[in-house]
């Protein structure tokens, strides 16, 4: 590969989708921006507000990822028609198959019906479905994390409180919140949505947008899960903090409190991106779900807004910017499949090679670890 030339850039004369060559630093030499980050308008915004005034890229960055836009839709479809293939080609695995994750909902929605139903006071069966999920669920770092399909409105809630549940644990479990703390959040986390499933189905189950009545009344579910929380048998402060506060957001623009910043506290912070997540990347009725790849760099968006940088960060560092099972296009032409992420180098995951630049499949493809590769890096996304 021809090495390519180095060129300082003023921040106000950056071009969306420059990558960058070498970390952004603070005064304090934290790192704010990884080398080989794509500089979006988000991030340049960011760059110009934190008063950094030049940065470094190659001079001829992108120019094959320009020149091929007008191939894009296609190799897109040729990603998305074979797209089970390659995933089984690649040997990745999910968190949770589709099974086990249905005899979790399952479980969790007769949990809800005892629990609203007050015929149960105690927290302990989810505290054990809570400890079963950590003994079964693999690190995140090397596993597909996938929503299931579409399933009928009326188990969305409780599949949605499963899913963004175990993303929250597993988050948590890669942080170092120790297995009993885990265990009373995540089981708050389960139950969190005990209020929207008092609401009416005409509320639930609408396919346009809420009136503002109707959104009035879904404001109120977090306080009302608190409620009926704090009625069961020692439960702790910080488990209702977690469920009451887990729609507050950072700008205060959340609910039911408008709380704002710090004093939201720092695990619903995280649950407040695990939640938007598997909401984003979750089939509905009424709408398409987004690529795990499309939501990351929406929740980068939203950071210092809506979401805590710094849970915003914590969840991306365990997630990566490009999910396992994101297809990819690298430096060298070839394209790939993420296989696995570099913990605390989320632009920098592993990849493994599928098709070539003639777009001709790849039986054994090398596997690359970008972290270890200068030469070599991601160059387009396909959002599959």
């Amino acid at each position: 590969m021809e090495k390519q030339r180095l060129k300082r850039v003023r921040v106000e004369n950056l071009e969306p989708n420059t990558r960058l060559t070498d970390d952004i630093l603070s005064a304090k030499q934290t790192v704010l921006l990884r080398a080989g980050t794509i500089l979006k308008r988000d991030f340049i915004a960011k760059l110009a507000r934190w008063g950094i005034e030049h940065v470094y890229t190659h001079s001829d960055q992108f120019v094959a990822e320009r020149e091929m836009d007008d191939t894009a839709e296609a190799v897109l479809d040729f990603f998305s028609a074979n797209k089970g293939m390659f995933l089984q080609r690649a040997e990745l695995q999910v968190v949770l198959e589709d099974k086990e994750l249905e005899t979790l909902v399952s479980t969790t929605e007769g949990l809800y019906g005892d629990m609203l139903a007050e015929s149960r006071t105690s927290i302990q069966p989810a505290m054990e479905v809570v400890q079963n999920m950590l003994r079964d669920l693999p690190p995140l770092r090397e596993r597909l994390f996938r929503v299931s399909s579409e399933v009928p409105e009326a188990k969305h809630i409780i599949q949605h409180a499963v899913t963004s549940t175990m993303l929250f644990t597993l988050v948590l479990r890669a942080d170092g919140y120790e297995e009993p703390r885990i265990v009373k959040l995540a089981a708050g986390s389960l139950f969190r949505d005990l209020g929207m499933a008092m609401l009416p189905p005409s509320i639930l189950t609408k396919k346009g947008a809420l009136t503002k009545e109707e959104f009035a009344e879904v404001k109120k579910h977090p306080g009302t899960s608190a409620t009926l929380l704090k009625k069961a048998e020692a439960v702790e402060s910080e488990t209702i903090m977690l469920v009451h506060q887990h729609h507050e957001r950072w700008d205060g623009t959340g609910y039911p409190n408008g709380f704002q910043a710090d004093e939201i506290v720092p695990e619903a912070q995280v649950l407040a991106i695990c939640d938007a997540f598997c909401a984003m990347t979750a089939h509905r009725s009424y709408r398409k779900a987004i690529s795990p790849y499309e939501t990351v760099t929406k929740i980068i968006s939203l950071s210092g807004k809506q979401f805590s940088q710094l849970a915003a960060n914590r969840f991306i560092n365990r997630f990566g910017l490009y999910p396992v099972g994101t297809f990819v296009k690298l430096s060298d032409n070839n394209y790939a499949i993420v296989t696995r992420i570099n913990e605390g180098r989320p632009t920098h995951p592993v990849v493994k090679v599928i098709v070539n630049e003639k777009l001709e499949e790849v039986e054994d493809g090398m596997e690359h670890d970008l972290a270890k590769m200068q030469d070599l890096f991601i160059v387009k996304v396909y959002r599959t």
